[in-house]
Protein backbone atom coordinates (compact mmCIF):
# COMPACT_ATOMS: atom_id res chain seq x y z
CA UNK A 1 0.00 0.00 0.00
CA UNK A 2 1.27 3.46 -0.93
CA UNK A 3 0.49 6.11 1.69
CA UNK A 4 0.77 9.90 1.56
CA UNK A 5 1.04 11.31 5.09
CA UNK A 6 0.40 15.01 5.77
CA UNK A 7 0.83 17.14 8.90
CA UNK A 8 -0.01 20.83 9.01
CA UNK A 9 -1.02 20.95 12.69
CA UNK A 10 2.13 22.74 13.85
CA UNK A 11 4.17 25.70 12.60
CA UNK A 12 5.53 23.60 9.74
CA UNK A 13 4.61 21.52 6.72
CA UNK A 14 5.40 17.81 6.96
CA UNK A 15 4.78 15.14 4.36
CA UNK A 16 5.97 11.60 3.68
CA UNK A 17 5.38 8.87 1.14
CA UNK A 18 5.42 5.38 2.64
CA UNK A 19 5.13 2.01 0.91
CA UNK A 20 4.36 -0.97 3.13
CA UNK A 21 6.08 0.61 6.13
CA UNK A 22 9.14 1.86 4.20
CA UNK A 23 9.62 5.63 3.91
CA UNK A 24 10.30 6.47 0.27
CA UNK A 25 10.58 10.22 0.82
CA UNK A 26 9.80 12.77 3.52
CA UNK A 27 10.22 16.49 4.07
CA UNK A 28 9.66 19.17 6.67
CA UNK A 29 9.54 22.95 6.19
CA UNK A 30 9.12 25.38 9.07
CA UNK A 31 6.33 27.78 8.21
CA UNK A 32 4.22 29.82 10.62
CA UNK A 33 1.99 31.20 7.86
CA UNK A 34 1.11 30.62 4.23
CA UNK A 35 0.67 26.85 4.41
CA UNK A 36 -2.34 27.02 2.09
CA UNK A 37 -0.23 28.53 -0.71
CA UNK A 38 2.82 26.33 -0.22
CA UNK A 39 1.21 22.95 0.51
CA UNK A 40 0.44 21.82 -3.09
CA UNK A 41 3.98 22.47 -4.34
CA UNK A 42 5.45 21.00 -1.16
CA UNK A 43 3.54 17.74 -1.67
CA UNK A 44 4.48 17.62 -5.35
CA UNK A 45 8.13 17.81 -4.33
CA UNK A 46 7.81 14.90 -1.89
CA UNK A 47 6.00 12.79 -4.51
CA UNK A 48 8.76 13.56 -7.01
CA UNK A 49 11.43 12.56 -4.50
CA UNK A 50 9.60 9.25 -3.98
CA UNK A 51 9.33 8.80 -7.76
CA UNK A 52 5.58 8.30 -7.65
CA UNK A 53 2.63 10.31 -8.90
CA UNK A 54 -0.53 11.31 -7.07
CA UNK A 55 -2.60 8.73 -8.97
CA UNK A 56 -0.45 5.97 -7.41
CA UNK A 57 -1.49 6.86 -3.85
CA UNK A 58 -3.81 4.34 -2.15
CA UNK A 59 -4.27 6.07 1.21
CA UNK A 60 -3.98 9.66 2.44
CA UNK A 61 -3.39 10.09 6.19
CA UNK A 62 -3.74 13.61 7.58
CA UNK A 63 -3.13 14.86 11.12
CA UNK A 64 -6.36 16.19 12.62
CA UNK A 65 -4.89 17.72 15.77
CA UNK A 66 -4.59 18.81 18.42
CA UNK A 67 -2.60 21.74 17.11
CA UNK A 68 -3.04 24.92 15.12
CA UNK A 69 -6.70 25.33 14.17
CA UNK A 70 -5.90 27.10 10.89
CA UNK A 71 -3.17 24.64 9.98
CA UNK A 72 -5.39 21.64 10.68
CA UNK A 73 -8.21 23.10 8.59
CA UNK A 74 -5.83 23.64 5.66
CA UNK A 75 -4.40 20.13 5.84
CA UNK A 76 -7.74 18.36 6.22
CA UNK A 77 -9.37 20.31 3.39
CA UNK A 78 -6.41 19.61 1.09
CA UNK A 79 -6.36 15.89 1.95
CA UNK A 80 -10.10 15.54 1.39
CA UNK A 81 -9.76 17.31 -1.95
CA UNK A 82 -7.00 14.94 -3.04
CA UNK A 83 -9.14 12.00 -1.96
CA UNK A 84 -12.08 13.16 -4.07
CA UNK A 85 -9.86 13.70 -7.12
CA UNK A 86 -7.82 10.48 -6.90
CA UNK A 87 -10.27 8.10 -5.22
CA UNK A 88 -7.70 7.33 -2.54
CA UNK A 89 -9.03 6.59 0.94
CA UNK A 90 -8.54 9.47 3.39
CA UNK A 91 -8.14 8.92 7.14
CA UNK A 92 -7.40 11.21 10.07
CA UNK A 93 -4.84 10.57 12.81
CA UNK A 94 -4.19 12.61 15.92
CA UNK A 95 -0.96 14.49 16.51
CA UNK A 96 -0.09 12.01 19.27
CA UNK A 97 -0.75 8.96 17.09
CA UNK A 98 1.49 10.49 14.43
CA UNK A 99 4.29 10.98 16.96
CA UNK A 100 4.37 7.33 18.11
CA UNK A 101 7.39 5.38 16.80
CA UNK A 102 6.62 2.69 14.23
CA UNK A 103 6.16 -0.74 15.76
CA UNK A 104 5.16 0.55 19.20
CA UNK A 105 3.40 -2.18 21.19
CA UNK A 106 1.30 -2.21 24.35
CA UNK A 107 -0.62 0.56 26.10
CA UNK A 108 0.98 3.96 26.63
CA UNK A 109 0.18 7.60 27.24
CA UNK A 110 1.35 10.01 24.55
CA UNK A 111 2.20 13.59 25.50
CA UNK A 112 2.83 16.62 23.30
CA UNK A 113 3.47 20.20 24.35
CA UNK A 114 0.48 22.42 23.64
CA UNK A 115 0.96 25.72 21.82
CA UNK A 116 1.11 27.85 24.97
CA UNK A 117 3.80 29.64 26.94
CA UNK A 118 4.62 29.52 30.66
CA UNK A 119 3.10 29.97 33.14
CA UNK A 120 0.04 28.60 31.32
CA UNK A 121 1.90 25.85 29.46
CA UNK A 122 -0.14 22.68 29.04
CA UNK A 123 0.22 19.26 27.42
CA UNK A 124 -1.94 17.22 25.13
CA UNK A 125 -2.13 13.61 26.34
CA UNK A 126 -3.83 10.60 24.77
CA UNK A 127 -4.17 6.96 25.74
CA UNK A 128 -2.70 4.71 23.05
CA UNK A 129 -2.60 1.02 22.27
CA UNK A 130 0.26 0.38 19.91
CA UNK A 131 0.11 3.35 17.54
CA UNK A 132 -3.67 3.87 17.74
CA UNK A 133 -5.59 6.07 20.14
CA UNK A 134 -7.99 4.39 22.57
CA UNK A 135 -9.32 7.68 23.99
CA UNK A 136 -9.58 11.25 22.65
CA UNK A 137 -6.69 13.65 23.40
CA UNK A 138 -7.18 15.81 26.49
CA UNK A 139 -5.34 18.97 27.52
CA UNK A 140 -3.75 18.88 30.96
CA UNK A 141 -1.53 21.10 33.06
CA UNK A 142 1.11 18.77 34.51
CA UNK A 143 2.49 21.50 36.76
CA UNK A 144 -0.92 22.15 38.33
CA UNK A 145 -1.52 18.44 38.91
CA UNK A 146 1.98 18.05 40.34
CA UNK A 147 1.37 21.00 42.68
CA UNK A 148 -1.56 19.21 44.33
CA UNK A 149 0.86 16.78 45.95
CA UNK A 150 4.15 18.67 46.25
CA UNK A 151 5.05 21.99 47.92
CA UNK A 152 7.71 22.60 45.25
CA UNK A 153 6.08 21.47 41.97
CA UNK A 154 8.10 21.13 38.79
CA UNK A 155 7.94 23.99 36.31
CA UNK A 156 6.59 23.63 32.76
CA UNK A 157 10.20 23.91 31.51
CA UNK A 158 11.24 21.03 33.76
CA UNK A 159 8.49 18.81 32.36
CA UNK A 160 9.34 19.85 28.80
CA UNK A 161 13.04 19.06 29.21
CA UNK A 162 12.40 15.75 30.93
CA UNK A 163 9.81 14.50 28.45
CA UNK A 164 12.13 15.34 25.57
CA UNK A 165 14.69 12.84 26.89
CA UNK A 166 14.71 9.42 25.20
CA UNK A 167 15.47 7.78 28.57
CA UNK A 168 12.25 9.10 30.13
CA UNK A 169 9.21 6.85 30.39
CA UNK A 170 5.87 8.29 31.46
CA UNK A 171 2.63 6.48 32.21
CA UNK A 172 -0.73 7.99 33.05
CA UNK A 173 -4.31 7.01 33.82
CA UNK A 174 -7.21 8.83 32.17
CA UNK A 175 -10.59 9.04 33.87
CA UNK A 176 -13.72 10.95 32.89
CA UNK A 177 -11.94 12.92 30.17
CA UNK A 178 -9.05 14.04 32.37
CA UNK A 179 -5.69 12.87 33.67
CA UNK A 180 -6.18 11.10 37.01
CA UNK A 181 -2.48 10.56 37.67
CA UNK A 182 0.93 10.06 36.13
CA UNK A 183 4.35 8.64 36.94
CA UNK A 184 7.67 9.52 35.31
CA UNK A 185 10.82 7.42 35.42
CA UNK A 186 14.29 7.61 33.90
CA UNK A 187 15.96 4.45 32.65
CA UNK A 188 19.75 4.01 32.55
CA UNK A 189 21.90 0.88 32.22
CA UNK A 190 19.16 -1.63 33.02
CA UNK A 191 17.77 0.29 35.99
CA UNK A 192 14.87 2.73 36.38
CA UNK A 193 14.50 5.54 38.88
CA UNK A 194 11.05 6.92 39.73
CA UNK A 195 11.33 10.69 39.40
CA UNK A 196 7.83 11.67 40.47
CA UNK A 197 4.30 10.35 40.87
CA UNK A 198 1.22 12.56 41.14
CA UNK A 199 -2.51 11.87 41.37
CA UNK A 200 -5.54 14.12 41.21
CA UNK A 201 -6.83 14.82 44.76
CA UNK A 202 -10.33 13.93 43.57
CA UNK A 203 -9.27 10.31 43.04
CA UNK A 204 -6.89 9.83 45.95
CA UNK A 205 -7.35 6.62 47.93
CA UNK A 206 -9.00 4.94 44.95
CA UNK A 207 -5.99 2.85 43.94
CA UNK A 208 -4.75 5.10 41.11
CA UNK A 209 -1.16 5.20 42.42
CA UNK A 210 -1.15 1.43 42.88
CA UNK A 211 -2.43 0.94 39.31
CA UNK A 212 0.22 3.29 37.94
CA UNK A 213 3.05 1.55 39.75
CA UNK A 214 1.79 -1.90 38.80
CA UNK A 215 1.59 -0.94 35.12
CA UNK A 216 4.97 0.76 35.34
CA UNK A 217 6.75 -2.27 36.78
CA UNK A 218 5.12 -4.51 34.18
CA UNK A 219 6.21 -2.22 31.34
CA UNK A 220 9.76 -1.92 32.71
CA UNK A 221 10.01 -5.69 33.02
CA UNK A 222 8.98 -6.07 29.38
CA UNK A 223 11.83 -3.73 28.46
CA UNK A 224 14.40 -5.78 30.33
CA UNK A 225 14.78 -3.39 33.26
CA UNK A 226 15.98 -5.41 36.25
CA UNK A 227 15.75 -2.95 39.13
CA UNK A 228 13.64 0.07 40.06
CA UNK A 229 14.62 2.70 42.63
CA UNK A 230 12.99 5.71 44.29
CA UNK A 231 13.24 8.05 47.23
CA UNK A 232 10.37 9.13 49.46
CA UNK A 233 10.11 11.55 52.37
CA UNK A 234 10.34 9.87 55.75
CA UNK A 235 7.15 11.62 56.90
CA UNK A 236 5.13 10.48 53.86
CA UNK A 237 3.80 7.41 55.63
CA UNK A 238 1.05 6.64 53.11
CA UNK A 239 3.50 6.50 50.19
CA UNK A 240 6.03 4.47 52.18
CA UNK A 241 3.31 1.97 53.09
CA UNK A 242 2.28 1.65 49.44
CA UNK A 243 5.84 1.08 48.24
CA UNK A 244 6.47 -1.51 50.95
CA UNK A 245 3.26 -3.33 50.00
CA UNK A 246 4.49 -3.44 46.39
CA UNK A 247 7.74 -5.09 47.43
CA UNK A 248 10.11 -2.13 47.76
CA UNK A 249 12.70 -2.36 50.54
CA UNK A 250 14.77 0.36 52.23
CA UNK A 251 18.37 0.75 51.03
CA UNK A 252 19.45 3.82 52.96
CA UNK A 253 18.67 7.40 54.01
CA UNK A 254 19.64 10.96 53.17
CA UNK A 255 19.17 12.99 56.38
CA UNK A 256 17.45 16.37 56.05
CA UNK A 257 16.93 15.97 52.29
CA UNK A 258 13.35 17.30 52.12
CA UNK A 259 13.05 20.88 53.39
CA UNK A 260 10.44 22.74 51.30
CA UNK A 261 7.17 23.36 53.17
CA UNK A 262 8.48 21.82 56.39
CA UNK A 263 9.49 23.35 59.71
CA UNK A 264 11.70 20.34 60.34
CA UNK A 265 13.59 18.76 57.41
CA UNK A 266 12.68 15.16 56.60
CA UNK A 267 15.05 12.41 55.57
CA UNK A 268 14.77 10.82 52.13
CA UNK A 269 14.21 7.08 52.37
CA UNK A 270 15.98 5.30 49.50
CA UNK A 271 14.05 2.23 48.31
CA UNK A 272 14.33 -0.30 45.52
CA UNK A 273 12.77 -3.45 44.12
CA UNK A 274 14.20 -6.24 42.01
CA UNK A 275 12.05 -6.67 38.87
CA UNK A 276 13.73 -9.87 37.73
CA UNK A 277 11.91 -12.04 40.27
Amino acid sequence: MLVLALNTASAALEAAVVRDGEILADARQTMARGQDRQLPGFVEGVLADARVILADIDLIAVVTGPGSFTGIRIGVAYARGLSLVTGATCIGVTSLEAAIPAGMAGNSLGALLAQKRPPDQTWWVQGLEGDAGIAPPVEVNLTDLHATGFPDPWSPAAFRDLLSESTTLGLGIEQHGGLAGFVLVQTVAGEADILTLATDPAVKRTGIARQLLGALMSRLGERGIGRITLDVAEDNTAARRLYEHLGFTEDGRRPGYYTTGRDIPAAAILMSRDLSV
